[in-house]
């Protein structure tokens, strides 16, 4: 009598599981893992690429400004040029990084190092996003008037959506 209770029970317990796994995905899972009102490259909706210059979502913005082959060939060349330049600079920041964990970690904290690593990635940190800014900049040479004024309004539409909040949720 225990065995099938135990039997019943696990059963049970298996198909709530089940039960609660399909509630959360509907079978609308795809990569990225957004959903909802993003557009993929061919226009469909769903998961995928979203508008926007960075964390993946380059194809849904190149899709929605229509760039030509060549449009897309040099902002490769633009990225592929920012990282081989800041790849001293990364490796280095992530140097830094590492060693003020380890010092935290291990509890023998040196006040003054610790404040020469926090000024050094500052600087590695100022370095980084001034090639990124310059690589941005390189990017919206590329762009025709036509679509400056589409991403312009991508843009626009974005800071109406987010509420003027910015990208961490603060007021403007």
């Amino acid at each position: 009598m225990k065995v099938r209770t135990i039997l019943i029970m696990s059963l049970t317990a298996v198909l709530a599981l089940g039960l609660v796994a399909a509630q959360a995905d509907p079978g609308q899972s795809g990569k990225g893992g957004r959903g909802g009102d993003t557009i993929g490259m061919q226009g469909e909706r769903g998961f995928g690429p979203g508008p926007g210059w960075g964390h993946g979502m380059h194809r849904g913005l190149y899709w929605r400004l229509g760039l030509t082959k060549d449009q897309k060939k040099q902002m490769r060349a633009l990225a592929a040029e920012f990282l081989d330049s800041t790849r001293s600079v990364r490796t280095a920041k992530m140097t830094l990084k590492d060693e003020k964990r380890t010092m935290i970690i291990s509890g023998k904290i040196d006040p003054k190092r610790l404040a020469a690593i926090d000024e050094e990635l500052v600087k590695t940190k100022a370095q980084i996003m001034t090639a990124r800014l310059k690589m941005k900049r390189g990017r919206l040479e590329l762009l025709t008037e036509d679509q400056r004024d589409t991403l312009g309004d991508l843009l626009a539409r974005k800071a109406l959506k987010k509420g003027h909040r910015g990208r961490h949720g603060g007021r403007f």
